[in-house]
């Protein structure tokens, strides 16, 4: 009698045992794992030197702390119970039961596959630098270390690899982006260019911001480098040009005087041509023109003084102000006939005139030494008893309305 009651209660055992595991072969989680195979896994605890992952087996895997490198420390730390990774099977099964598990080569097999998707199809990856030497950087991504050498470095990072001779300027890990230029992975050797990738970007970027500007637009710029004739501008990836000529109103002799590199500038787009890609800058047209103060500074019959400028066969130019600027016509030179202005004034020399003319619409001002000084000839000089040298000096000038630059 008792056979006969235990015998259904086993029986009705495996048959259960026999569904669980029929249930469990369906979800496919009795398939034995295999050595190298590819293994996603569920977190099921957390210590302070491995993880115990469910792996669908018939028991859990270890993934060592040993096999978790290629994770920083913020990427281990958000490893938590329910986490999904993947893994490689590296035993099926230890003595304590447990299938080993590797995440670090699990990583490096995802990693070579990308790192080939991405040399065949000629983009970018995201890649950090972990340590360099004398020879270039070397890079990991996705658990997969390759190399750059110095020469496709970045300037960038070239810059700052060339701050000391083996490398020890450079702040490690960096992030960089990279091309694949050469894959063997049976030799494990991965070589890669920053240099290239920075050029693509760089090329990228400069399509886009021309596209984007439009004659006329104000934009703000960093100071690159300077030349004989102007500085160039790094306008957001784009270089531009903004000639000496187009620095101030006033005349500058060479661009370091105005401007250094570095500068941040706010600057007119002058110019562009889309065809070769270059664009023309001006700082000058950022500031009011000097001429539209003239009308309200500047009448006929005032006396000014200013300096020569420059010469020419039909008379001597005068800047009265930064951006303005008189002539002074031979004839109004001297009352005494003359062939060339150099017979009375050079350039530097600082002369007081009287406008004879003020052309707003052509902005033009005519100047004249020679009614100044016959005034001054005019004027009686004999002392004046009674008067203080300083009005002394202006009763023999005569020069009344004198405005200093």
């Amino acid at each position: 009698m008792g056979q006969s009651e235990v015998a259904p209660k086993e029986t009705a055992t495996v048959s259960q045992a026999l569904s669980m595991r029929e249930l469990l072969d369906e979800m496919g989680g009795w398939k034995e794992a295999r050595r190298g195979e590819l293994v996603e896994g569920v977190v099921m605890s957390v210590s302070p030197d491995a993880l115990l992952v469910n792996i669908g087996g018939k028991s859990e895997g270890v993934i060592r702390l040993s096999e978790l490198q290629t994770l920083n420390e913020e990427g281990r730390q958000a490893l938590k119970v329910g986490s999904k990774l993947l893994a490689i099977v590296l035993e099926p099964e230890s003595k304590h039961g447990h299938a080993l598990l590797s995440y670090d080569r699990a990583a490096a097999e995802h990693g070579w596959t990308t790192l080939q998707q991405a040399m065949e199809q000629g983009t970018f990856l995201p890649g950090v630098i972990t340590a360099t030497n004398r020879g270039g950087a070397v890079v990991v991504i996705d658990g997969v270390q390759g190399f750059i050498p110095i020469s496709q470095l970045a300037p960038e990072t070239k810059g700052l690899f060339q701050l000391s001779e083996n490398g020890d300027g450079m702040k490690v890990p960096r992030t960089v982006s990279v091309k694949v230029l050469e894959l063997d992975r049976p030799r494990r050797r991965v070589v890669l260019s920053e240099k290239a990738a920075w050029l693509e970007a760089t090329a990228l970027r400069k399509r886009q911001v021309m596209g984007e500007l439009k004659e006329g637009q104000v934009v703000k710029g960093r100071v690159t480098s300077l030349s004989s004739f102007g500085a160039f501008v790094d306008i957001g990836g784009l270089e531009g040009l903004l000639h000496v000529s187009e620095i101030a109103w006033q005349p500058v002799r060479a661009p370091e005087d105005a401007v250094k590199v570095g500068d941040e500038l706010q600057l007119y787009v002058l110019k562009l041509d889309r065809e070769v890609g270059r664009v023309s800058l001006s700082l000058r047209r950022m500031q009011p023109h000097p001429w539209d103060q003239v009308a309200s500074r500047y009448e006929v019959g005032q006396v000014v003084q200013g300096t020569v400028t420059k010469l020419a066969p039909f008379g001597a130019f005068m800047r009265l102000e930064p951006g303005v600027e008189g002539l002074v016509h031979i004839s109004e030179l001297s009352s005494k006939p003359i062939e060339h202005p150099h017979q009375v004034v050079k350039e530097g020399d600082v002369c007081t005139a009287k406008i004879v003319k003020v052309d707003m619409e052509r902005r033009r001002l005519g100047l004249s030494l020679r009614q100044v000084a016959q005034e001054e000839d005019a004027v009686v000089v004999a002392p004046v008893v009674g008067a203080s040298q300083s009005l002394r000096n202006v009763l023999n000038t005569g020069v009344t309305d004198v405005k200093p630059v």
